[in-house]
C-alpha cells in the first residue's frame, strides 16, 4: 500500500508528460486516440533506436512505457494506460517468435480475454529502417500491386505484375493487361516489376521460409532470397536479380510459413522493410496450415480495412469463435510453436477425439488450428498508420455523439441489400461497461453483437433485407473511460522503480 502511495504522491509533481517517470500526466479524453510506444531499455538508451521512439512519439503525441527484462514487464503501466494503439519498438535481436507471442499474449491481458489495443512491432534490419517507417505520416491509398498468386489479387488497380508458377502477366497504367512469355520462369520478371513499376501492395502464399520465397508453388519457379539486408530474386538457372524497391507499401505473404520471423537481423521480413519498401507487413512465425490470421487479414483489408485494422478485426473474429464455439479450450496457450510438436500439443491439451470408425485419436483441427494462429503470426509496422485499399461499399456508416458516453452509428445502404453481412469497427471513444443495442439485431454464431471498450461486432442486417436509402442504427452506451487510471500507474511506476538493479 505504501509503495504505490509514494509512487501516486510523485506523480502528483508538475512535470514532461513520458510514461516511467514520476510526473504529472494530464487525462487523456476517451475520444482522443492514444498512442503508446513500449520500448526495452536497453534498446531505448541506443541513441539511434531512441530516434525512432521520438519520431512515433512526435507523430502521434504519444507516451513511452521503457521496460526492463521481458516485454511482459511492460503491462502494468499499458493496462494503466489503455491505449488505443501500441507500438513495441524492438531490434531485430529482440522481435524473434516469442517476443511475437508475448506481445499477443499480453495485449489481451491489459483488462479482459480481448485484445485491447490495435498493435504493431517496428523493428527493421537497421535503425534507420526503423526511422523511415516512423517518420512516414501520409496514409498510403494502394493503386499499384503485385502478386505472386496470379492477377486476380490485383486486377482491380491502375497497374500491376503478377506472376503464378512460370507464368507472368503486366498491366501498366492506361494499357490493357497481358501474358508476356519468361525463360526459364518470372524472376526476373519480377524483380523488374519491383524495380520499375512502383507497386504498393505485394500478395503471396506459398512455400516459404524466414530466409526465402519459392515463386512456384508446385514445382520449381525461381526464389526470393536476401544478403545484407538486401532482397533479390533467383531464377533456376542460378542468376541473380537486385531488388530495390523504395516506394512505400504493404506486404502480405498470407499463406506463407514462417516469413514472419525475425529469427535474426537478416532475414526475409527486414530485407522486405530494407530494400522493398514495406512500411507495414504481417507474417507467420511458424508454419501456416489453417491460415484464418493469414487469409482472414487478407480478406478483411480488401474489404477496406486498414492493414493494421485488418489484422486486428482479424484476431478479434477468431478470439470470438474460439470463446463462444471452443470455450473449454479459449485458455489454452501453447508451449511450442515448432511444426514438429503439433500432434503433441494436440494430444497434451487434449484437443483430440477417437475416430468412431477407424477408432484412432484425431486432432479436432477447428480449435487446434485457431489457437495456434492466434498468437504465432506478428504484425509489423507503425499500427496507427494507414494503407488501405481502394474500396468503395455499396453503403455508407457514420458515428454520431448522442450524448455522454453514448453513440449511434448509421449504416445507409445505397441501393436494395447494399449492406454489410458483418461488421467490425473500432468505437469512437473508448467506453467502459459498454452495452450495445440494434434497431435490427442480428449476430454471429449466437445471434449476440460483440462490444467491448474499443471495438464492435455485429451483423446488422435487417431480417427482410437491405432497402436503399432505409438506414439502420445501432446504439452502442458506455462510461467514458478515464486515462490513465491513476492508481494502476503510480503502483506500476512503483513495482518497476523497485525492479531497476541496485546502483541504477
Amino acid at each position: 500500500m505504501m509503495r504505490w502511495m509514494t509512487a501516486l504522491a510523485l506523480l502528483a509533481a508538475v512535470g514532461p508528460a513520458v510514461v516511467g517517470r514520476e510526473a504529472q500526466e494530464a487525462a487523456v479524453p476517451a475520444d482522443k486516440k492514444l498512442y503508446v510506444v513500449a520500448v526495452s531499455k536497453a534498446t531505448y538508451a541506443d541513441p539511434a533506436w531512441r530516434a525512432v521512439v521520438e519520431a512515433l512519439v512526435a507523430k502521434h503525441q504519444g507516451r513511452v512505457v521503457p521496460y526492463a527484462g521481458g516485454v511482459e514487464s511492460a503491462r502494468a503501466q499499458l493496462a494503466a494506460w489503455m491505449p488505443d494503439y501500441i507500438c513495441f519498438v524492438a531490434r531485430p535481436e529482440e522481435a524473434g517468435r516469442n517476443f511475437v507471442v508475448a506481445v499477443s499474449r499480453m495485449t489481451r491481458q491489459l483488462d479482459d480475454d480481448w485484445s485491447d489495443a490495435v498493435w504493431g512491432i517496428l523493428t527493421g534490419y537497421d535503425a534507420a529502417d526503423a526511422l523511415r517507417i516512423a517518420q512516414r505520416a501520409e496514409p498510403l491509398l494502394v493503386r499499384r500491386g503485385a502478386s505472386g498468386l496470379g492477377p486476380g489479387y490485383v486486377s482491380g488497380l491502375e497497374s500491376w505484375f503478377a506472376a503464378e508458377e512460370t507464368g507472368f502477366w503486366v498491366k501498366p497504367a492506361g494499357q490493357k493487361e497481358a501474358a508476356v512469355p519468361v525463360q526459364p520462369d518470372a524472376a526476373e520478371a519480377l524483380a523488374n516489376g519491383f524495380n520499375t513499376m512502383k507497386p504498393q501492395v505485394f500478395y503471396t502464399s506459398g512455400h516459404a521460409s524466414e530466409h526465402n520465397w519459392n515463386i512456384g508453388y508446385k514445382g520449381p519457379a525461381g526464389q526470393f532470397r536476401h544478403t545484407g539486408g538486401d532482397l533479390c530474386s533467383v531464377d533456376t538457372k542460378g542468376k541473380t536479380f537486385p531488388i530495390n524497391s523504395p516506394e512505400p507499401k504493404v506486404y502480405l505473404p498470407m499463406g506463407n510459413c514462417l516469413i514472419g520471423h525475425v529469427d535474426r537481423r537478416d532475414c526475409m521480413a527486414t530485407a522486405w522493410m530494407h530494400s522493398g519498401g514495406v512500411y507495414q507487413m504481417y507474417g507467420y512465425t511458424a508454419v501456416t496450415w489453417v491460415g484464418r490470421m493469414g487469409w482472414g487479414t487478407q480478406a478483411a483489408f480488401n474489404g477496406g480495412a486498414t492493414l493494421s485494422e485488418a489484422f486486428y478485426f482479424t484476431s478479434q473474429g477468431l478470439l470470438r469463435e474460439l470463446n463462444e464455439s471452443y470455450p473449454q479450450y479459449a485458455g489454452i496457450n501453447f508451449e511450442t510453436y515448432d511444426q514438429d510438436k503439433i500432434d503433441w500439443l494436440a494430444g497434451h491439451h487434449g484437443l483430440v477425439k477417437r475416430n468412431e470408425k477407424t477408432g484412432q485419436m484425431e486432432m479436432l483441427e477447428t480449435p487446434m488450428g485457431l489457437l495456434w494462429d492466434r498468437d504465432c503470426v506478428g504484425f509489423y509496422g507503425d499500427p496507427a498508420w494507414e494503407a488501405r485499399m481502394p474500396v468503395e461499399h455499396p453503403w455508407t456508416q457514420a458515428w454520431s455523439r448522442v450524448g455522454a458516453g453514448e453513440w449511434t452509428l448509421t449504416i445507409t445502404p445505397l441501393k436494395d441489400e447494399g449492406g454489410p453481412a458483418g461488421l467490425t469497427t473500432l468505437l469512437p471513444e473508448r467506453l467502459t461497461g459498454a452495452k450495445v443495442f440494434a434497431s435490427q439485431p442480428g449476430g454471429g454464431p449466437d445471434g449476440k453483437p460483440v462490444v467491448t471498450d474499443n471495438f464492435l461486432i455485429v451483423s446488422p442486417r435487417p431480417k427482410e433485407g437491405y432497402k436503399k436509402a432505409v438506414s439502420v442504427t445501432i446504439r452502442v452506451t458506455g462510461s467514458p473511460m478515464v486515462r490513465p487510471n491513476r492508481q494502476k500507474l503510480a503502483q506500476a511506476l512503483a513495482e518497476a522503480a523497485e525492479s531497476k538493479p541496485a546502483g541504477k
